[in-house]
């Protein structure tokens, strides 16, 4: 498994599995919550909006994204917003598609991503 720079040709790529690893969260939100409510967030449907969601994270200026791949497929992904002026670091967004789960990839995600923002001067941050 290697980590590389997001290019847009990930992006199909990056939304299926990031659909697919956050099926489980949603299902459980739902279950959670009123329908009404539930609806009222996602009127389109959950799988819209977070599409949406992961399209405008990969094409944001302010954000670094990074894809897992393995062999030839993206197993996972991870965004990072840094706000410099203010010494401080977010994971954004990360996922790993649910057949690659269990192999580790989630924490080299996160600590490629950790690592990254303590060499960009970060030193407060979500996970720090």
């Amino acid at each position: 498994m290697r980590i590389e720079p997001y290019t847009p040709d990930y992006l199909d790529a990056v939304v299926r599995l990031s659909l697919r690893a956050w099926a489980p969260v949603f299902d459980s939100i739902q279950n959670a919550l009123d329908a009404d409510l539930f609806h009222a967030f996602y009127a389109d449907g959950w799988r819209i909006s977070q599409e949406k969601a992961v399209t405008e994270v990969c094409a944001a200026d302010d954000t670094t994204v990074w894809v897992a791949i393995d062999g030839a497929t993206v197993v996972g992904f991870i965004a990072v917003k840094l706000t410099v002026e203010d010494s401080m670091g977010e994971i954004y967004m990360v996922a790993v598609d649910p057949e690659a789960q269990g192999r580790g990839i989630g924490s080299q995600l996160i600590e490629f991503a950790l690592n990254w923002m303590k060499q960009a001067g970060i030193t407060m941050g979500s996970a720090f």
